[in-house]
Formats: C-alpha cells, sequence, structure tokens
C-alpha cells in the first residue's frame, strides 16, 4: 500500500487535481479535438466486434457496487463529463434475467455470455464483441465456466 504522502497525491489525480505545483487544472473532459476524446468516445466496428477501450480517463466512478442476484452479478457505475454513463460489470456462473428501460449495448469484454433477446434465439457473445439490447424488454443472460465481463453503455 502506497504510504500516506503517496495515497494524498493519488487521490488528488482521482479528483482531476494536478499534484504538480506549476500545474493548471483543467476539466476532466475538453470534448472533441482532445487528445482524451478518442478514449472516451469509440464506434463499435461492423459484425458486432467492438472498439472497447480497456480503460477509461478522467471519469468519475460511484463506488458502491450495483449487486445484483446475490453478488451473481456486480457492477460499477462510471459516470462521464458529458453526461453520459456506462457501467462495468462481472458475470459470475449462472443464469440472471434482466428488464431494461432504456436501449442499451452490452460489449463483452473478458470470457462470453450466451444472451437470449427478446424474439431470438440464444447465442454465445465472446470477448471483443457486442450485442444491443431494446429498451422495455426482458433478456437473459448465462455463464458457465470462467466470469464474464461487460461494459454496458445507455443508448
Amino acid at each position: 500500500m502506497p504510504q500516506f504522502s503517496q495515497r494524498r497525491a493519488l487521490a488528488r489525480r482521482s479528483r482531476g487535481a494536478s499534484t504538480r505545483p506549476d500545474a493548471k487544472n483543467e476539466p476532466p473532459f475538453s470534448g472533441p479535438g482532445s487528445p482524451d476524446h478518442e478514449t472516451l468516445c469509440y464506434k463499435a466496428g461492423p459484425m458486432s466486434q467492438t472498439a472497447s477501450p480497456e480503460r477509461f480517463d478522467q471519469v468519475s466512478v460511484l463506488a458502491r457496487a450495483n449487486v445484483y442476484f446475490g453478488g451473481g452479478v456486480v457492477s460499477h457505475t462510471v459516470l462521464f463529463a458529458d453526461g453520459s454513463k456506462k457501467t462495468l460489470g462481472i458475470v459470475f456462473p449462472g443464469t440472471y434475467s434482466f428488464d431494461t428501460k432504456a436501449p442499451e449495448r452490452m460489449e463483452v469484454t473478458a470470457g462470453a455470455l450466451e444472451v437470449e433477446l427478446p424474439g431470438a434465439e440464444r447465442r454465445t457473445y465472446p470477448a471483443g464483441t457486442f450485442f444491443d439490447v431494446p429498451g422495455d424488454a426482458v433478456f437473459t443472460i448465462a455463464v458457465s465456466g470462467e466470469p464474464a465481463q461487460y461494459v454496458c453503455s445507455y443508448l
């Protein structure tokens, strides 16, 4: 564990404050054209392939986890400066049904999810792929073997 002074520096960095006395505190996100814009905003490729980043910079993360099904599915909410949000989660082995209010895009970042969307047959989505869930829908996900990880974007 870092020593106290290192922890304070890390805490200041996580709030967007600089640890350098001569640095200007810039807003966490400056929009299109900024160096970090491509890190935060990305487009999914064709054929359900995704270009999901491995990290998101200059965001706020809610510390309290979203825990579903007795810990079978756990996620954390990530808030972006433009007002959008995503959740990053892990799905442990089991079968789970979710209902949506708004459309969502689920990007599988590790493992694989077996998914049954409304009106469709069950299909497996491995890491590096995504699926879209319509709003006001119920869908089922299942994991067997190793846990799967995902990024959920609210469309």
